[in-house]
């Protein structure tokens, strides 16, 4: 790499590791180690990377130019570093493509928040990132309501008498009231979901639809990430299992994904920007 062009890319921050323990997985660059850079006791894992690559201009050309798989793996090799460090220990990871042009620039920005950095990687030893979602099939539940609702049911049996004209009114009507009970026992079981799993979590996190389940027959109607000590994942999983038996019938798919290092509860106590 030409040393002009080259910068410091950095996935996370870690407790500090002894002399040769750095990730040997390979990082975005796969010809540059990924090292640690020692600092207050932390350290810094970073790997060197040609500037013109990560420049957020270039990956937004690549995008645009339907070039995704190189983003992808970079993306993946960013994550692959970061989990090789939550298994030694407690990590903070920083946002993908980060980059400072040298070891000054990096240290100028860590280094005066030593204090707030180990803080919080205090709070998260121990800890894991478990992602849930939940997903609701419209017409499993509108079967399930109009076979277990006494009120639908009832309003079901009274219209096999009526003449056509009036069944079909009663029926536009009964569409709607089944619509409506829907969306109550939804919100009533993705507020349970949500307190049950709160319980067992150290912290919680309502996370956005992103749009990617868009197309598919289901509707996302719950996207969680939970912060859960290590020795509760097991009940964690235990009590979705229980909550999914329960309301599969009513058309509700629970999925769980992790553990993660924990990308939405590591803040660190100051805004990290390439430089």
């Amino acid at each position: 790499m030409e040393a002009d062009n080259t910068g410091l890319y950095l996935y996370a921050v870690t407790n500090r590791m002894p002399a040769g323990e750095a990730p040997r997985c390979a990082g975005v660059e796969p010809a540059a180690p990924v090292q640690i850079f020692e600092f207050n006791n932390l350290g810094a894992a970073v790997s060197q990377v040609l500037m013109r690559d990560f420049d957020p201009e270039e990956v937004r050309r690549r995008l645009a130019a339907g070039e995704t798989r190189w983003v992808e793996e970079q993306a993946l090799a960013h994550a692959r570093v970061i989990e090789e460090l939550r298994q030694r220990g407690p990590v903070a990871p920083i946002r993908f493509g980060t980059i400072f042009k040298d070891e000054r620039r990096l240290m100028e920005a860590l280094a005066p928040h030593a204090g707030g950095i180990r803080e919080l990687l205090d709070r998260l030893a121990g800890m894991v990132e478990l992602g849930l979602k939940v997903f609701s099939r419209e017409d499993t539940l509108r079967h399930a309501i109009e076979k277990q609702d006494a009120d639908i049911r009832d309003v079901l049996e009274m219209l096999v008498d009526l003449p056509a004209g009036t069944a079909y009114l009663r029926r536009k009507n009964l569409d709607k009231l089944v619509r409506d009970r829907a969306d109550d026992y939804l919100d009533s079981w993705i507020q349970r979901v949500h307190e049950t799993m709160k319980g067992i979590s150290v912290q919680c996190e309502i996370l956005r639809d992103s749009g990617a389940y868009a197309q598919r027959p289901e509707v996302l109607v719950l996207n969680e990430a939970h912060l859960i000590p290590t020795t509760r994942g097991e009940e964690f999983n235990e009590e979705i299992e229980r909550l999914a038996s329960e309301l599969a019938p009513w058309g509700l798919r629970f999925d769980v994904s992790g553990p993660w290092p924990p990308y939405h509860f590591a803040r660190l106590p100051m805004a990290v920007e390439s430089i």
